[in-house]
């Protein structure tokens, strides 16, 4: 039988781009200045400077706006922490395994998008948003340990970061409240030390 060939993925147009970043901006915007079921998709377009017209071609309303902007960051955050694994170098099989380098995706995408985040973060109509967050961190970082050859057992892997995740949300939620007061290298060492504290407590239990 012959192979298929699957047809190419169809970029989208520079414009369609273009409409959709708007909107998710003025979006995003909104959120951090009213609560979700005040917006409306006039308040969005009007924001964006956009028609109506152009956000029911790529949306069904405000929650599927909503929708589709959570799924985009937790996408783009794999994407992110699938590239920073495959840099990190294998431990030496005495070393205890150093986690501080594991919020640099995080902290450094939630920097170059400072208000998506926030939005999400802050807002109430994002709840759904923070548990996928949790899971994504918790996952991410139960597989790099695996990757640095941590032969602990998946309950207690899954305890330790199911920690850290809550912890490093609550810290974001504190950093935002508190208008970023101080810089992203010092919270990456924050939560760095914190999680790494808690590594070697949890490797020394297990040795």
């Amino acid at each position: 039988m012959a192979e298929s060939i699957s047809s190419p993925v169809k970029k989208e147009d520079r414009r369609v781009r273009r409409s959709k970043r708007l909107l998710k901006q003025a979006f995003a915007a909104l959120m951090l200045e009213k609560e979700f079921r005040e917006i409306t998709v006039k308040d969005i377009t009007e924001r964006a400077d956009l028609n109506r017209g152009t956000f029911y071609l790529h949306y069904n309303d405000t929650v599927d706006l909503l929708g589709k902007m959570e799924q985009d960051v937790l996408n783009d955050l794999q994407d992110l922490f699938d590239e920073w694994r495959k840099n990190v170098p294998e431990r030496d099989a005495l070393q205890t395994v150093d986690v501080n380098g594991f919020f640099s995706p995080l902290f450094d995408y939630i920097e170059a998008n400072h208000s998506l985040c926030a939005c999400l973060l802050q807002n109430r109509a994002a709840a759904d948003f923070m548990q996928k967050l949790q899971a994504l961190i918790r996952e991410n970082g139960i597989a790099f340990m695996r990757s640095q050859g941590v032969t602990e057992g998946q309950v207690s892997l899954e305890y330790f970061f199911s920690y850290i995740a809550y912890g490093t949300i609550g810290t974001l939620l504190f950093w935002f409240q508190t208008g970023q007061s101080i810089s992203r290298e010092a919270l990456v060492n924050c939560c760095g030390q914190i999680a790494q504290s808690a590594a070697v407590r949890l490797y020394n239990a297990e040795h």
